[in-house]
């Protein structure tokens, strides 16, 4: 049955240039009065608040009200999902700790809420990762003006080992969001699969993240089986939150269950 009061936006990615946006589909959602754009690269990369102040300025030039900015927390390696093991010691714990509280002194100013977007590869990885944050900035979840929230994305934080267990690890994710959501800490989920560009089977896969990093996949197209994505994820996303999609086609299965 469709839900006639969720929202159902469409990300289009960020380009080297310029930010991406996620905007909505009709007539799944009424037309967006404010913008949710995407930040190009991740927030621990040189440059990136520089980047980030210029796609708001730019969108202020152009009269664009802008709701909410989406931002990977990001990695210590090279590249947007290279697997460093510094990101999660404490290096990247305080490389990320002093972005984050500029990134929310950014998001007070321009009176926007900031959206963080898990990955397995990044500071903000996984469920436990996130309930931290939320605890140390419960200050900034704690009503609807506060600027925090997290952008849930069950596919992004799988790694190769996962996919083995990919219910167990799908309902957690899921089941996690619903608790963000009842803080009023979730913004929406990401609703996307994953393809693994090494071809390595996934019950070989060493419990160590290395190799390639998984790609984005349609919902229903990917290593995460189409028959658990249907029973579980109706059954415990919350019933107003809000579904991004990456891939357009997805749309019309995705009212199915919305």
């Amino acid at each position: 049955m469709e839900h006639k009061l969720r929202s159902i936006l469409l990300i289009e990615p960020p380009s080297p240039a310029c930010a991406g946006l996620a905007r909505p589909l009709a007539p799944a959602a009424p037309a967006a009065d404010a913008a949710i754009i995407l930040a190009r690269g991740h927030a621990l990369e040189p440059g990136f608040l520089d980047d980030l102040r210029s796609d708001l300025d730019r969108l202020a030039r152009q009269a664009r009200s802008v709701h909410a900015c989406v931002v990977w927390s990001g990695t210590l390696g090279d590249e947007l999902f290279d697997a460093d093991p510094r990101t999660w010691g404490p290096r990247g714990r305080a490389a990320w700790a002093e972005r984050l509280a500029e990134l929310l002194a950014v998001a007070r100013s321009h009176r926007l809420q900031l959206w963080i977007r898990p990955h397995a590869r990044h500071v903000v990885s996984d469920a436990p990762t996130i309930d931290r944050m939320l605890a140390d900035h419960a200050g900034d979840i704690a009503h609807e003006q506060a600027p925090l929230r997290i952008l849930s994305d069950p596919a992004s934080m799988f790694t190769r080992s996962m996919l083995a267990y990919a219910e167990d690890h799908l309902e957690r994710v899921l089941s996690a969001t619903r608790r963000w959501s009842a803080l009023g800490a979730c913004a929406g989920i990401v609703l996307a699969n994953v393809r693994d560009p090494s071809g390595e089977p996934a019950a070989e896969a060493s419990p160590i993240d290395d190799g390639p990093a998984l790609q984005g996949a349609p919902l229903f197209d990917g290593l995460i089986p189409a028959p658990i994505i249907r029973s579980l994820t109706p059954a415990l996303l919350p019933s107003t939150l809000p579904i991004l999609l990456p891939f357009a086609g997805d749309e019309g299965q995705v009212r199915a269950f919305a």
